[in-house]
């Protein structure tokens, strides 16, 4: 695994990362410090579904690119991690 990956908007053309915290744990990080990032939460667990920055890409379990596949999404604290899998070449 890289220490990081770049993640592609949709729609604006920012390059976001995740970058590794630990083993294949990852944060994600916006190409600028101001970009929001919108969380959505199952209502009865209170577990994170899906990450979204403004233009996208909209992130959940099994979300993929020509790199990397999520595999977790979890929660300590404020903190959101990532677990990635690197896809087969």
């Amino acid at each position: 695994m890289k220490k990081s990956y770049d993640v592609k908007s949709d729609r604006y053309g920012h390059t976001h990362k995740f970058v590794q915290s630990f083993g294949n744990n990852y944060l994600f990080k916006p190409e600028e410090s101001w970009i929001p990032i919108y969380l959505n939460f199952d209502p009865s667990t209170k577990k994170v579904l899906s990450v979204d920055t403004e233009g996208g890409p909209y992130m959940s379990v099994g979300w993929s690119n020509d790199e990397i596949t999520i595999k977790e999404i979890y929660q300590i604290g404020t903190v959101i991690f990532f677990i990635l899998e690197e896809n087969p070449q």
